[in-house]
């Protein structure tokens, strides 16, 4: 019982975690960026009286440009120059700066998140041995191959893309994050994962 309580509480306190801290760095993040620009905007705004008809005006004027600006950089990464000069800085200036990665894939799978990639959680004996492994279909397309990315523990955003048989596989119908929460976890809170298995081979 107390194992149990355990569980519950370590894979509460983790999956809280996953979902609070790349908040709390994007949020980081953009205050920085907001009192970098604003420091500018706040300047010129009163040198042209601006504050006086609109006390909040640096402040609207920042937002606009932080906008602006990630438009103007979202459409230029989408040239092939773009593309060169990001992946570029990002292999040799921006990779090493701390917690980046982690900003980086939060970012994606936000903007990722209307793809069915991922979606599906599974069970995958990827060699046959009687020892499964959770992994995220990333492709379904072939009607007798899977292609499944298995995460690596605790950093779930490294791992291995495997292409395997689907009778290799064990559909689940898990919520992608309670996965992931096992992931970070080490496995903690598995105990609904592991009733597939026993559902398998029952059957």
């Amino acid at each position: 019982m107390m194992h149990k309580i355990r569980d519950f509480f370590t894979t509460a306190i983790v999956g809280g975690m996953v979902v609070v801290l790349p908040i709390a760095l994007i949020a980081f993040a953009f205050k920085w960026l907001f009192s970098l620009i604003y420091s500018v905007t706040e300047s010129l705004a009163k040198s042209l009286h601006i504050v006086e008809a609109y006390p909040d005006g640096a402040a609207y004027i920042t937002m606009v440009l932080i906008v602006v600006v990630m438009f103007f950089i979202g459409l230029a990464v989408k040239t092939r120059i773009g593309k060169f000069l990001y992946h570029y800085l990002e292999k040799y200036l921006l990779s090493r700066i701390p917690l980046y990665s982690v900003l980086s894939e939060t970012v994606s799978t936000i903007a990722d998140r209307d793809q069915k990639a991922f979606s599906k959680v599974v069970l995958v004996d990827v060699y046959g041995s009687g020892v499964y492994m959770t992994g995220f279909v990333t492709d379904e397309t072939n009607p007798e191959w899977y292609s499944i990315f298995v995460p690596t523990a605790p950093n779930p955003t490294n791992g291995f893309v495997f292409s395997t048989r689907r009778d290799a596989v064990i559909e689940t119908d898990l919520k992608p994050e309670d996965a992931v929460r096992t992931v970070v976890g080490m496995g903690a809170g598995s105990t609904e994962m592991l009733s597939y298995l026993s559902d398998a081979k029952k059957a």
